[in-house]
């Protein structure tokens, strides 16, 4: 699965700065366009900073792609 964080959103691009950049610092910093604007990839699966996702929206090499909608803080689980 690849997740795509819009960077065309100021307020997602801040965040991928802080936190895929930042916090994680496993974001792949190559461009990805589907037609929602310009994204970074990621290929983590549980991301702390995910608030919600969209059900595929395309695919990559065959590869499914949904787009991650970042939050600030991180997910509580308990």
């Amino acid at each position: 699965m690849i997740y795509a964080v819009i960077i065309d959103i100021p307020e997602q691009n801040e965040l991928s700065k802080k936190h895929c950049f930042g916090d994680c610092g496993k974001i792949i910093c190559a461009g990805l366009n589907l037609g929602f604007g310009s994204s970074f990839i990621c290929r983590i699966d549980q991301c702390p900073y995910e608030e919600k996702r969209t059900p595929e929206v395309g695919d990559l090499d065959g590869e499914p792609v949904v787009l991650r909608k970042l939050n600030e803080l991180p997910e509580v689980k308990g």
